[in-house]
């Protein structure tokens, strides 16, 4: 289940997160307009007034000749922000190909950690290299595999969890590939045969062992980051995505150990409004605690834990060992 949380970036139905540093792609990016200067200009717009507006800060420029509304700038998450400087590209560069951070935007693959304002394009033979508007990627090995998804030219998504994973943190890309098997319906088997056809390349050991350590079955960042907390703080993989009968009905929680008899369920923003639909938060909030005392009933123990449990270890720990759930293994440092 899907949440807010400090490091994780998504959009579009998915856990995406920026700013806190995870951001969430749950709902549609609304994009703002963007003013070239030729359409200012035509529109009576002098080339000294167009840097007066710049300089004041009513424009904000997004890259030589791009501009967008400040105000509207400012009502932007930072998702929205760099998917705007996207569009910025894309105007002067209608074949450029977007990869890794970017690559991810357009396909709704959360993020988890700080994502560079700047778009990251496929580096073309005697193509600019990376600029103050524009971060470029080098890619061995073979040409990757180009798709087009939200409007933008990209690798495809098993390629860009692939470098996801290779360029940046193990969480980053334990989240990414968790979100391309569990919800993109990207086999295993395909993204080691991807891995397979360009080893060896730089990070691929990172790879490797996160593809080893997602499950596939975390149908959020927040829940890909529990089950990786429960490794890191010695405790048995639970079951994810189990049914609970009760008295007819049949719920399905997150995770469970002891045959469904602990039960532990993660929370977040992200969960709430989907279950929302036309109800009032007082509604939807009513439902969960009906849901819950049910679930009770027929559970041992019952928890509950959000994105800053889980991110600093510690009260995620004190929960589970409140669960009873059995720690098999001595702690490790915390997987980043």
């Amino acid at each position: 289940m899907r949440g807010r949380r400090p490091a994780v970036h998504s959009a579009g139905g998915v856990g995406f997160a920026f700013g806190e540093r995870a951001v969430s792609m749950s709902g549609v990016i609304t994009p703002i307009p963007l003013l070239s200067s030729r359409e200012l200009v035509d529109a009576g717009q002098s080339a000294h007034r167009l840097e007066r507006r710049t300089r004041t800060g009513e424009l904000i420029r997004l890259r030589p000749g791009i501009y967008a509304d400040a105000g509207e700038w400012e009502r932007l998450s930072a998702l929205q922000q760099h998917e705007a400087r996207m569009r910025a590209h894309r105007m002067l560069h209608p074949d450029a190909v977007f990869m890794r951070e970017s690559a991810a935007v357009a396909h709704r693959i959360p993020l988890f950690g700080e994502l560079d304002p700047r778009p990251q394009v496929l580096v073309v033979p005697d193509g600019t290299r990376s600029t103050a508007w524009t971060r470029t990627v080098e890619r061995g090995g073979p040409t990757p595999t180009v798709t087009t998804s939200g409007g933008f030219r990209s690798a495809d998504a098993a390629e860009t969890v692939i470098e996801l994973a290779a360029s940046g943190s193990l969480l980053r890309g334990i989240v990414a590939i968790d979100h391309a098997r569990g919800s993109l319906g990207i086999g295993l088997d395909r993204l080691e045969a991807a891995v397979g056809s360009r080893r060896p390349f730089r990070g691929v050991r990172r790879v490797d062992l996160a593809l080893a350590r997602s499950t596939g079955r975390s149908e959020s960042p927040l829940e890909s980051l529990v089950m990786v907390r429960c490794r890191d703080l010695g405790f048995a993989a639970p079951e994810q995505q189990t049914e609970i009968g009760v008295n007819g009905r049949r719920y399905r929680v997150d995770f469970s150990w002891d045959d469904g008899r602990i039960v532990l369920e993660a929370d977040g923003r992200t969960k709430y409004l989907e279950l929302a639909g036309d109800r009032s938060a007082a509604e939807v909030v009513l439902a969960e605690k009906a849901r819950e005392d049910e679930i009770r009933t027929v559970v041992r123990r019952f928890g509950r834990v959000d994105w800053s449990s889980a991110l600093r270890g510690g009260p995620l720990e004190s929960v589970l060992l409140r669960l009873g759930v059995p720690r098999i293994r001595s702690r490790t440092a915390l997987t980043r």
